[in-house]
């Protein structure tokens, strides 16, 4: 069994579930995919149904390990992806280092299309989204969305609007468009929305990451627009 390098379980419980491709070899006739650590155990629990499934290998230090047989690892990117709203990441052996190959998530899974819709139905509608909310005087909040749509439709949208204090367009936005993922910063003057924005994604099974203010600089609309120009 291939021991995989210098793995480190992340101190976040929402990263990405980390496959690596073992391909085949003399003695082993068909590719298979491993995952470590936490990832093993998540795997071992939720699509195994059992922790004997974990395998505890390498030199050293012994990691957490379950192998995973194409059917098997096609089935839980379904579920995690899906069904379970996980980032899945899948790394490739390329000389010494491991490198990123396949990336999904809820809201944008064109990395795995031909696994989660190998007849070529894909979902109507997928959609990340960006979110920005300030607070502002009049007692009002202040928010700009951007809104991504990665099935079919293939389209961009921006906003920038009032808000309630109830957050009520951009639940609206979240429903209409099937928003699946979203980055967030609350500036600082609206942190008492933090938990109301929070609630509302679990509440529409979406999954999110607070994001740096600097992530929402306007100067970032000239590359926008440089982008539109050459489309």
């Amino acid at each position: 069994m291939p021991y995989i390098p210098n793995h480190k379980d992340p101190a976040s419980t929402t990263h990405p579930c980390t496959m690596y491709n073992m391909g085949g070899g003399a003695l082993i006739y068909k590719e298979y995919h491993t995952v470590h650590g936490q990832d093993a155990s998540y795997v071992a629990k939720e699509f195994f149904k059992t922790q004997s499934a974990v395998k505890h290998l390498g030199d050293g230090v012994k990691i957490p390990t379950v192998n995973l047989n194409h059917k098997k690892l096609s089935r839980i990117i379904k579920e995690a992806v899906l069904k379970k709203f996980r980032e899945v990441e899948i790394y490739h052996k390329d000389g010494a280092e491991w490198k990123l190959k396949k990336k999904g998530s809820p809201g944008n899974f064109q990395g795995f299309e031909d696994i989660l819709f190998p007849d070529g139905a894909a979902q109507s509608s997928t959609a990340t989204m960006g979110v920005r909310i300030t607070a502002r005087k009049e007692g009002h909040l202040g928010m700009g969305i951007a809104i991504v749509d990665t099935s079919s439709a293939r389209s961009f949208k921006i906003a920038e609007m009032v808000e309630h204090t109830k957050l009520w367009n951009l639940e609206s936005a979240i429903l209409q468009h099937g928003v699946r993922e979203c980055f967030i910063h609350i500036d600082s003057n609206a942190i008492y929305e933090r938990e109301k924005a929070l609630a509302l994604f679990d509440r529409c099974c979406v999954q999110y990451k607070e994001c740096k203010a600097q992530q929402f600089k306007t100067d970032n609309i000239r590359f926008f627009n440089s982008t539109l120009a050459l489309s």
